[in-house]
């Protein structure tokens, strides 16, 4: 696994309009493990002090709704010896085809995405949002987010 990313800001948030960061990860995937992997996604929260922008909800609109999340999208991977990686798969909570909908997370890990057998160079790209309304308390907002990813052998 090779993370590429880092620190992840929105800057400014402005009452009732979603924000989407200018910063994204990205998980790139290698392994020969024959069923493929699970990426799993956890999170502490948006958190200052005793105050946090609450998770969206699963598919959240935040065009309409408030909340913290992320939605992601998975590259095919690489051809190695006209050998294709096996396709990946973002769960469907998560799913950043259409960029509308996120969906938050929490410190339970919850799958991100998947692959049914070997990859190489598979990319999950995640990308982050907020939508605060004017009620939320001012601050500078930081959360740990962990990924982890196990082969299915």
């Amino acid at each position: 696994m090779k993370v590429t990313g880092g620190a992840v800001a929105f800057g400014d948030l402005v009452a009732d309009t979603a924000t989407t960061s200018g910063d994204t990860t990205t998980i790139s995937v290698n392994t020969n493990a024959a069923n493929g992997y699970i990426m799993q996604v956890a999170n502490v929260g948006l958190i200052d002090g005793g105050n946090q922008i609450a998770d969206a909800a699963t598919a959240e609109n935040l065009s309409t709704g408030y909340g913290y999340g992320i939605n992601a999208t998975v590259s095919a991977g690489a051809s190695i010896d006209s050998k294709s990686s096996a396709a990946g798969t973002v769960d469907a909570a998560f799913d950043g085809a259409d960029n509308t909908d996120v969906s938050g997370m929490s410190t339970t890990p919850a799958t991100l995405s998947t692959a049914t057998g070997p990859v190489s160079g598979q990319d999950t790209v995640v990308t982050y949002y907020t939508r605060i309304s004017a009620l939320q308390e001012t601050g500078n907002y930081t959360d740990t987010i962990t990924y982890s990813i196990t082969g299915s052998f």
